[in-house]
């Protein structure tokens, strides 16, 4: 009896091995194929981000203090449309900025340029220097490269 049972796991064992090897092959590739499919359709988005991201370069280069607000506060609409394309959860770009700041620890800086404009709205008569837009607006920027979208 012992050697029919050594005989027959002998026998089944390649099979168990052959499954189980499978079994990891199709994981592995399931996990590859959403990473490739996730990257695909951001790569469709990134030149919607390029184009608006322009968009805030142009401001930008203006240089009065007019034009820097709205640069700040279009760049902060970028940065949330790049979060949504690459389906960081959240309903406000602050919740999705929360999620992806988990992901990318380098995300943690932005929150300030996103403090700065949402003072920009919400505050009447907030001050704005140069120096500080200039700042935000390359903090915005940095971000949308560190997620990909630039």
């Amino acid at each position: 009896m012992k050697t029919d049972v050594a005989s027959m796991a002998s026998a089944v064992l390649p099979y168990v091995v052959i499954g189980a090897v499978g079994f990891v092959f199709l994981l592995m590739a399931t996990v590859w194929l959403r990473r490739a499919m996730r990257r695909w359709r951001f790569g469709s988005e990134r030149d919607n981000v390029s184009k608006h991201w322009k968009a805030v370069e142009d401001l930008a280069r203006r240089g009065d203090v007019m034009s820097l607000r709205l640069a700040i506060i279009q760049a902060d609409a970028v940065l949330d449309l790049a979060l949504k394309a690459k389906s960081f959860p959240g309903t406000t770009t602050g919740e999705r900025l929360k999620f992806a700041s988990r992901k990318y620890h380098d995300l943690q800086r932005t929150f300030w340029a996103r403090s700065l404009r949402n003072t920009l709205v919400h505050e009447a008569g907030s001050e704005l220097k140069i120096a500080q837009a200039e700042k935000a607006i390359a903090e915005f920027k940095r971000a949308l490269v560190v997620l990909g979208a630039l």
